[in-house]
């Protein structure tokens, strides 16, 4: 079969990850495991941005299988496992409260300005008016 290794011939390999001694099933095969090939994949695609998004990632999956949460949700202040390395809240009635919050800075935000910008040109008017 292509590709095949013949078991007699090949020796084991070090993987090129986690440096763990493996026997390859493939000819070219670098890596012990189908995570450590995905994660050097990760690095060759997005370079040293990938690399701290990849640790992040695998200290939330080992907090996730652990058990020990490794995320706290900043609306409630609960622990909690993210199923991906974006998460930030712990559900979604989490995530609304957070979104209506920012939604209600904005639009005070705006509304301040707008009032400040109608003041000024009340002031110029009254000043015109008083000439």
């Amino acid at each position: 079969m292509r590709g095949q290794v013949n078991r007699r011939t090949m020796r084991k390999r070090n993987c090129g990850k986690c440096g763990k001694a493996f026997e390859p099933k493939r000819k070219h095969q670098r890596f012990c495991s189908r995570a450590c090939r995905l994660w050097a994949r990760t690095i060759r695609r997005n370079g040293q941005r990938g690399i701290e998004r990849s640790e992040r990632q695998q200290a939330a999956w080992r907090a996730a299988i652990d058990g020990t949460a490794g995320v706290t949700c900043p609306v409630c202040g609960t622990m909690f496992a993210p199923t991906r390395n974006t998460k930030r809240y712990c559900s979604e009635r989490c995530w609304r409260r957070a979104s209506r919050a920012a939604n209600r800075q904005r639009h005070r935000s705006i509304a301040e300005r707008v009032d400040r910008e109608f003041k000024r040109e009340l002031c110029k008017l009254a000043k015109q008016a008083s000439q």
